[in-house]
């Protein structure tokens, strides 16, 4: 896609050891197709996935005791729509469009999640998922 960034967000879980600061919640941006993502941090800070420009603004907020579990997404030429769900039954609801095919992506057993990286202009046009080895 013409104008396309590439963008990353490291961060750590309930049950991770590591310098990365905890994911606190999960703003999505979307309207008919994804716009961004913005993870914000226990820490204050923030990393953006996607320019953010358009799209609704709705915010999953991630409880200390709780943690990011799995994302179903549907993709095809663009990230089209996710939804993020935590351990305790939590989720976004749906967000984004439901074109392409649906994916169910979770950490294998023995790891958690560590990060999210992907790239896009007007809205995100990949999406890559980091995981790390639970303590």
């Amino acid at each position: 896609m013409q104008g396309t960034e590439k963008f990353e967000a490291w961060f750590s879980g309930k049950d991770m050891r590591s310098s990365a600061p905890k994911l606190a919640s999960i703003e999505i941006r979307a309207g008919d197709m994804l716009d961004g993502l913005i993870l914000h941090m226990e820490d204050g800070s923030e990393s953006k996935i996607g320019k953010c420009l358009g799209g609704k603004r709705s915010v999953l907020y991630i409880d200390p005791d709780d943690d990011l579990d799995y994302i179903i997404v549907n993709s095809g030429w663009c990230v089209d729509g996710l939804e993020f769900f935590t351990r305790q039954g939590r989720s976004t609801g749906w967000k984004g469009g439901k074109g392409g095919d649906k994916h169910i992506v979770k950490p294998p057993p023995g790891y958690c999640w560590m990060g999210i990286t992907g790239s896009g202009a007007a809205w995100l046009d990949s999406l890559t998922m980091h995981f790390a080895k639970r303590k």
